[in-house]
């Protein structure tokens, strides 16, 4: 399963990292907002809890909810994709660049929440993927 997983993983990386994405354009659109809204109230994110953004790719959600004085961690696999979250919220925000899976070997601390957004078809083994998020 680990060299099924890694296959996986390359193939989002060589799709993601390579071109510019436009459904990743960063933007505060209404889209955007609606689900960023709707997670906020669904997950009750409130600033001075500890979250964590799974796939946060470039940052098309992660710099509205930052907007919202969230403190955030991002995560995705991609460190070409995190690299341009980092600039665009000009070091706001943690990054992590890994599989969500091995999560807890790359952070410190537990988090009070986890939100992503259209990242579960991404994922490859969901029981793996929660036990880490869950540990």
């Amino acid at each position: 399963m680990r060299e099924e997983l890694r296959a996986h993983n390359q193939v989002q990386r060589d799709y993601f990292d390579t071109v510019e994405r436009a459904r990743l354009a960063i933007g505060e659109t209404r889209y955007v907002l609606a689900h960023v809204d709707r997670v906020v109230a669904e997950a009750n994110l409130q600033p001075g809890q500890r979250i964590l953004e799974v796939g946060a790719g470039p940052g098309k959600f992660t710099l509205p909810l930052l907007g919202r004085g969230l403190d955030l961690v991002a995560n995705d696999l991609s460190p070409i994709l995190l690299e341009r979250l980092h600039q665009a919220a000009r070091g706001r925000v943690k990054t992590v660049a890994c599989d969500v899976a091995d999560i807890a070997n790359a952070v410190e601390a537990p988090f009070d929440r986890v939100v992503g957004f259209f990242v579960l078809h991404h994922l490859r083994d969901f029981d793996q993927v929660f036990a880490a998020l869950a540990g």
